[in-house]
């Protein structure tokens, strides 16, 4: 798994844009103040406390803040109604705070060991269904011996996954002869 992958997977609906570099990551751009925990004022966001307009406002593929050129109300009032429709208010861009390496290291690491324990119940799935048939009432076991050897060995397939402690190496129960 890449890391862009990870991001998009845990946080779909956040990313613009996302390499396998933490720093390429571009955040999706907000225009007002949401949860402080979440979101910041793009550094190359306008910041000031008074209202100007501009001709020109997006968020660039680096996640940039770019402005055309910005003037004043006093500006923006002093031109004739047609010049007005070509400007619009300056809006402030706040971004998503860049999730920590720990952290993402966290959900990497969550994201493997839920896989591992997919990859255990998928091959437990495969044995028990390969071995249905010796629970067929009328197959012909050679003992009851036999038979009750299979009874456990699918028993110790569905006690697997609580009876492992890491994923990565489960103890798999001999099947019998």
């Amino acid at each position: 798994m890449t890391l862009s992958d990870l991001i998009y997977n845990s946080i779909p609906n956040e990313v613009l844009y996302a390499s396998d570099d933490y720093d390429s990551i571009v955040w999706k751009h907000i225009t007002e103040e949401g949860d402080n925990s979440l979101y910041t004022l793009n550094p190359t966001s306008y910041s000031g406390a008074e209202i100007k307009y501009t001709n020109n406002q997006y968020v660039s593929e680096q996640g940039n803040v770019v402005y055309g050129k910005m003037i004043t109300v006093g500006e923006y009032e002093a031109l004739d109604q047609e010049e007005k429709e070509n400007w619009e208010v300056v809006k402030k861009f706040y971004g998503r705070t860049p999730i920590p390496i720990s952290e993402m290291e966290t959900i990497l690491n969550n994201y493997l060991l839920d896989n591992s324990w997919n990859t255990i119940r998928n091959e437990r799935n495969k044995r028990l269904l390969e071995t249905d048939k010796y629970t067929i009432p009328d197959w012909p076991h050679p003992t009851p011996e036999a038979k009750q050897a299979w009874l456990d060995y699918r028993q110790a397939l569905r006690d697997l996954p609580a009876n492992t402690t890491d994923p990565s190496d489960p103890a798999w129960p001999e099947a019998p002869q």
